[in-house]
């Protein structure tokens, strides 16, 4: 298995209630020894401390004897009692509205006993686990975790954000005058001083003093005043003000750059909750500038914040848009297991003890500049301690096996679906004369809006590499669609994607195409007209999701101050019109599916229907059992591309399935989330109805239909076509009871199906085939009969070697 550069465990002080050296010492015995299984797959080990919440860097004289307040309570620090916004009462013993300490009598620290607990944490790290340890420490710009006098007494003028009762920092502030000694400034603060200037020269201080190794900027902090919303500096939830997007782009960079000019310890991101275009269209980040002009900065990870809201089209959005392109050869993967603030723990309650969000996030990928696949270096845990500083000992042991499972299996090909993420384009549009901050936020949002529609999405190209691939390397990525914005691409790009599916590729397009080159209009059979906006019907023949209670609704509400304008497509082909929309006696064009060569080239308007002003932190979509949920278009659009991607359930939900498809060794694996588990999900691939290994499928309209738990992760080498209708397919891992053979899986119920098998790698053309095979043991296999054997025919798909046996009736062992 594929070791991990870094295994990170993140941890508060809450779990050192005494402060001698021998309970430290249990204490970290204890936490080393319950994750020492996964720790032997680690090439090192980092140990995150949340101590404070950074004030403690900002508060820093240099004194060791010096007391700091700490995290040290359950709930929201920085709170008055107020009536909570989340509910109609108000409760005082509720934690959002009163903190409270999470033992009697915490213990007080100090300076120095930070410098203690750091040295012994890598002692007795080193000593249990054998590796080099490495020990962060964490910066917080919110008001949640401990008192900060710096923040909100001395200093509120940094407080930029307008989120929180108590705000949070703004990365690019500046502080008033102020006398009071700091390590870095002894004789205190002049007026104006850059909060980077301020804030890097004191964490160079606290982090060379007391033996931290690197620092973790948390929440956002960096990536703009509004790191959980979706409203930011340059969006105020209705209106773009393009104007300033250049000046808070160079305050943002302004900000690392002083930074780092007087700290040089690596760093290590947070990120915000959205993705890198929403943060480009709503805070003006300037993420390329920072991958490439910050010395030893680290991508971030996946945001936790789907186990707070569901929103796993956000959190794989944000996360595969910010590892498109990457500062340095590693990006982490981060799960959360307890929370050492707010009274959860979710591994245990958020997330039921499923691994929903351990499969699906471990099976994206990105691929290189080579055209190679990478995933996640580093892991990490938020964290390993609860809220009341103890670390029960059944989490790690619940959720490793999970980590293992899924990091076995981990991609090593493109899926079936690549997004070109046009990184380096967003941020030329936020320089262009002509900033068009409408066209990046509708992409990012529509994307996120489809993958929590189900659209399967697990792997990302930046654009530039996809561009600079050379045309053989360009064949791997043949057996996958291409998911690529309409933006004002250069020439040569859109000469690119012709070429492509013109050689056998597919390409499937989103957005609005009032920048296309009139050319390639006319190749995607398209013209222009004037816009509709608003409330409109659509027709379409492609196979949607359905209800048992409820009809889908048949309005759909194109929101243009969110869309990029209106749809005002005509096609010049109607026969290649999918899907189509009509305002009173005006139609539009909306979807279209093109043969160009050998290849296919699909195109889609996407529209964001939300509720507007945007007030809360996430967009609210329109009313879902009046208007349709638009981005479950592009799902039954990958039709057209014969991948066929529904589910029936009972009645409209909030949350639905949530998938991704990935490739391991020459297989697909299909992961995902059913919060109703009820729903049934059906498919349908090029090669026929999917049969996942060690499990059931019904045959249903030429789908195969599945019940699936809350979480699921599976394997899938076989597919069937021509399958009887109204049929079981059953598919069980058998004994191999035969040293020459690795697995062997036994399919019954076969009813005139032509089967198709993807062979293992090092497997090709060596995979047997019994015909009417009955196991007499329970899940063991007899001794090969060769006359019993079924020779098959052989296709290629790539570089995948596939089996097939053709109109067959019966049971079927398969062996390699």
């Amino acid at each position: 298995m594929k070791m991990f550069n870094q295994i990170g465990l993140e941890m508060s002080f809450k779990p050192f209630k005494e402060l001698s050296d021998a309970y430290i010492t249990s204490r970290l015995e204890e936490i080393f020894a319950q994750w020492l299984p996964l720790l032997k797959y680690g090439k090192e080990v980092a140990v995150l401390l949340w101590i404070s919440d950074g004030s403690e860097i900002l508060d820093y004289s240099g004194n060791m004897d010096q007391e700091f307040e700490w995290a040290k309570f359950i709930g929201g620090a920085n709170r008055k009692a107020r009536k909570s916004r989340r509910d109609s009462y108000y409760d005082p013993e509720e934690i959002h509205n009163t903190p409270r300490l999470y033992m009697e009598d915490p213990p007080v620290f100090t300076y120095g006993d930070i410098k203690r607990i750091v040295s012994m944490i890598k002692s007795v790290g080193a000593r249990m686990t054998g590796k080099r340890i490495l020990v962060g420490e964490t910066f917080d710009p919110g008001p949640e975790f401990a008192f900060s006098s710096f923040k909100y007494e001395r200093h509120p003028e940094i407080c930029l954000a307008t989120m929180a009762d108590f705000s949070f920092v703004g990365c690019y502030a500046k502080l008033n005058a102020d006398s009071t000694p700091y390590a870095g400034f002894p004789e205190g603060i002049e007026e104006g001083t850059p909060f980077g200037q301020f804030f890097g020269r004191q964490s160079q201080h606290f982090l060379s003093d007391l033996g931290f190794d690197y620092i973790w900027f948390s929440n956002g902090f960096g990536f703009g005043i509004e790191p959980w919303n979706s409203s930011g500096a340059v969006f105020d939830g209705e209106h773009f003000s393009t104007d300033r997007a250049g000046e808070i782009s160079r305050l943002t960079l302004e900000f690392w750059n002083h930074f780092r000019d007087e700290c040089t310890f690596p760093i290590k991101t947070r990120g915000t909750n959205m993705t890198t275009g929403i943060d480009i269209s709503t805070d003006a980040v300037p993420l390329r500038a920072m991958y490439e002009q910050v010395e030893d900065l680290e991508a971030p990870p996946n945001s936790p914040w789907v186990s707070l809201d569901g929103d796993f089209g956000l959190e794989l959005a944000g996360w595969m848009s910010h590892i498109a392109r990457l500062p340095s050869a590693e990006f982490p993967f981060r799960f959360y297991t307890h929370d050492p603030w707010w009274d959860n723990s979710p591994w245990l309650d958020r997330y039921e003890r499923y691994p929903h969000d351990i499969y699906m996030p471990m099976s994206v990928s990105r691929i290189n500049d080579e055209g190679e696949i990478e995933t996640p270096t580093i892991l990490e845990f938020l964290t390993i301690d609860d809220s009341f500083g103890d670390t029960p000992d059944q989490v790690p042991n619940e959720v490793i096996p999970h980590i293992l499972y899924a990091r076995k299996h981990l991609p090593d090909a493109p899926g079936p679906l690549v997004w070109i993420y046009p990184f380096d384009l967003y941020h030329d549009m936020l320089s262009s004369p002509h900033v068009a901050l409408q066209k990046i936020f509708l992409g990012d949002w529509y994307i996120r809006g489809a993958i929590n529609r189900g659209f399967p999405l697990n792997t990302v190209m930046d654009a530039r590499s996809f561009s600079a691939l050379p045309h053989d390397k360009k064949e791997g990525l043949k057996q996958s669609v291409l998911l690529i914005p309409v933006l004002k691409w250069d020439d040569d790009f859109y000469a690119q994607i012709t070429a492509f599916c013109s050689d056998g590729g597919e390409v499937l397009l989103y957005g609005s195409v009032d920048v296309c080159p009139d050319s390639f209009l006319e190749l995607l059979g398209l013209g222009r007209t004037t816009e509709l906006d608003g409330e409109m019907t659509y027709a379409t023949s492609l196979a949607m999701d359905s209800y048992t209670t409820h009809a889908m609704p048949g309005k759909l509400y194109h929101s243009k101050e969110f869309s990029d304008g209106g749809v005002d497509t005509i096609s010049l082909r109607p026969s290649e019109v999918l899907i189509s929309v009509k305002q009173g006696d005006e139609e539009r064009v909306y979807a279209t599916s093109t043969t160009i060569g050998t290849g296919r080239i699909a195109w889609i308007r996407a529209t964001n229907s939300f509720e507007k002003p945007i007030k809360t932190q996430l967009p609210v979509e329109l009313d879902t059992t009046e208007y349709l949920r638009p981005s479950v278009l592009l799902k039954a659009l990958l039709s057209a591309f014969e991948i066929h991607l529904s589910f029936e359930s009972q009645e409209l939900a909030i949350d639905e399935p949530v998938q991704v498809i990935s490739r391991h060794a020459n297989a697909l694996w299909f992961a995902g989330h059913v919060p109703i588990t009820t729903a049934s999900l059906r498919y349908r691939m090029p090669w026929g109805v999917p049969v996942l290994t060690s499990y059931d499928v019904s045959i249903k309209n030429g789908l195969g239909s599945y019940r699936f738990d809350r979480a699921f992760m599976k394997e899938c080498r076989l597919f069937v076509d021509g399958q009887a209708e109204g049929t079981v397919i059953t598919t069980n891992e058998l004994a191999t009871i035969n040293p020459s053979f690795k697995r062997r899986i036994l399919v019954r119920g076969l009813e005139g199906a032509t089967v198709r098998f993807f062979e293992e790698p090092l497997f090709e053309k060596k995979t047997l085939f019994q015909r009417d095979y009955e196991p007499t043991h329970y899940r063991r296999a007899l001794p090969f009969d060769p006359a019993t054997e079924l020779k098959p025919e052989y296709e290629q798909a790539g570089d995948c070697s596939i089996c097939v046996i053709r109109e067959y009736t019966g049971n079927l062992l398969i062996s390699w």
